[in-house]
């Protein structure tokens, strides 16, 4: 077993590892964690912390984040859509049926479709930021433009 010099706490960073194979104990520490090594890989494990990009799990973090006001907002409307994948049905659905003829949703179906098409563009300005900061400033309530 052999220590690992500090580093800050990385979102998402403990399961990157563990997908590398890479077996560590965590000792966490007022300036940051601490990683020993369990099995004699110290330089592939620092290299691996060190290249980690903890973008994509921020990212994922404040989707689901948007993805359950966009719901909660939908259970407001409609009840009994529980779930992101009920919601999705009920989109494609719509969109089935505008493909086929039918006139644009109106009343309660109107306003679900706003919330599906607010949340679609709140994740996408989300998939578009570069910084962490940035998707951590996201606020899945306020920042986007909910009808």
């Amino acid at each position: 077993m052999a220590q690992i010099p500090s580093y800050t706490d990385k979102l998402g960073l403990q399961d990157h590892l563990a997908s590398l194979g890479i077996s560590i104990t965590w000792i966490k520490k007022p300036t940051g964690a601490e990683y020993i090594v369990d099995d004699g890989r110290e330089q592939e494990t620092i290299d691996a912390i060190a290249a980690y990009d903890e973008l994509p799990a921020h990212k994922a973090q404040k989707i689901d984040e948007i993805k359950a006001e966009g719901l909660r907002r939908i259970n407001l409307i409609y009840p009994a859509i529980a779930t992101v994948d009920d919601l999705t049905l009920v989109a494609d659905l719509v969109k089935y049926m505008r493909a086929n003829g039918a006139g644009a949703p109106t009343g309660n179906l109107a306003a679900a479709q706003a919330v599906y098409a607010a949340a679609k563009a709140a994740i996408a300005a989300v998939n578009a930021k570069a910084l962490v900061a940035d998707v951590q400033t996201f606020d899945a309530v306020t920042s986007p433009l909910w009808p």
